[in-house]
């Protein structure tokens, strides 16, 4: 379905299927979408949600904060589809790219700390670093920003200051990474 150029606004969509929808330059103001959840969840659906989020204007950046972290709960609340390595995958590449959109939400942030930077900063102690994305890196820079300020995104780690003595491989390699 195509809902590119629409005018949406004011609306409540409540149980919205918006699988696949393409907003593009719809307007989108005021517009409350709660999404329908499908049975089963399937990487397909996570994948199609996803476009349809990114096809929304970065001027309705509250909406696409709002949609993601319903998706969000939906794969918190299904143990299966978020051990799920292609759907990770898919989620982490969307989650990272969009990266200047998400991180400032803490519940979003959270998801992406808990989900793959944590993992990825223990893998990465004694490997290189150099090998990181573009945003992998930004990422990282939030997050260390995070962790230094005692931001309440990273409440969740008790001990933050143990977690960067245990990997401070990671931390020393991306710290010359970043300057070189």
């Amino acid at each position: 379905p195509h809902l590119a150029g629409a005018n949406l606004s004011g609306l409540i969509l409540n149980g919205f299927n918006i699988s696949g929808v393409n907003f593009h330059g719809a307007n989108l103001s005021n517009v409350q979408i709660d999404l329908a959840v499908p049975t089963p969840v399937t990487d397909t659906w996570v994948q199609d949600i996803l476009y349809a989020i990114n096809s929304i204007d970065r001027k309705h950046k509250e909406i696409k904060i709002s949609l993601m972290l319903q998706v969000l709960n939906i794969l918190e609340s299904n143990p299966e589809i978020i051990s799920s390595t292609s759907t990770m995958k898919i989620l982490k590449n969307d989650l990272l790219k969009n990266n200047l959109i998400y991180r400032e939400n803490p519940t979003i942030f959270y998801f992406i700390f808990k989900h793959f930077i944590s993992s990825i900063v223990t893998d990465m102690n004694d490997k290189c670093v150099a090998i990181l994305t573009n945003e992998e890196i930004s990422a990282f820079a939030k997050y260390i920003t995070e962790l230094s300020e005692n931001r309440s995104a990273m409440k969740p780690i008790s001990d933050k200051h143990q977690f960067m003595l245990d990997n401070n491989g990671f931390f020393i390699q991306f710290i010359y990474h970043c300057k070189t």
